[in-house]
């Protein structure tokens, strides 16, 4: 009895403790606007709130989906887009990966089986953590009338949200554009 229980605690503590793929809300996770904060003397453009909820609310609903395909619809061609806070992709990078079964973007971002096999203890991926919200509010800091750094609060479990990056948009020739995902 006492080796099989031994055994049994030997097995148990060998075992790595692994996060589960979430299900999505039948509702799915909400985007909803927040405060803005504009840079002292930065005059907003008519619009622009609107356009940028409506495209990272398009994000989220691709994350959930487990489907970036459409990613490159927000990213401006010419400027990239900043998959973390030090990784800038060019256009052709990012069309790149998203073809690539096991790029950062499947991993970290969108399966969390494949999180589970390249990080030891208990790692949430992207998606995993908007699950975990229960919706999120998007507060944004114009730093000018052409950049927009975007902080999502979540509604529940507000101690995860520090491990998202915050998103930010660029404005260019009238259009808002992805520049870096959260």
């Amino acid at each position: 009895m006492k080796k099989t229980l031994l055994l049994l605690l030997i097995l148990l503590a060998s075992c790595k403790s692994q996060t589960r793929e979430m299900v999505v809300p039948q509702e799915g996770v909400v985007v909803e606007q927040g405060k803005i904060y504009p840079s002292p003397g930065v005059k907003r453009i008519s619009g622009s709130e609107t356009e940028i909820l409506q495209k990272l609310q398009s994000l989220v609903d691709w994350t959930l989906e487990k489907n970036y395909s459409k990613l490159p619809s927000i990213v401006h061609p010419e400027k990239g887009l900043y998959v973390d806070l030090k990784s800038l992709w060019d256009f052709p990078k990012l069309q790149e990966e998203l073809k690539n079964p096991d790029s950062y973007l499947e991993v970290f971002f969108l399966n969390q089986e494949k999180m589970n096999s390249t990080k030891e203890g208990v790692n949430y991926t992207i998606r995993n953590l908007l699950i975990l919200s229960k919706g999120v509010v998007a507060e944004m800091y114009f730093e000018t009338k052409d950049s927009c750094e975007i902080k999502l609060k979540f509604k529940e479990n507000k101690e995860r949200e520090f491990d998202l990056n915050n998103a930010y948009f660029i404005r260019v020739d009238g259009k808002w554009y992805l520049h870096r995902l959260f």
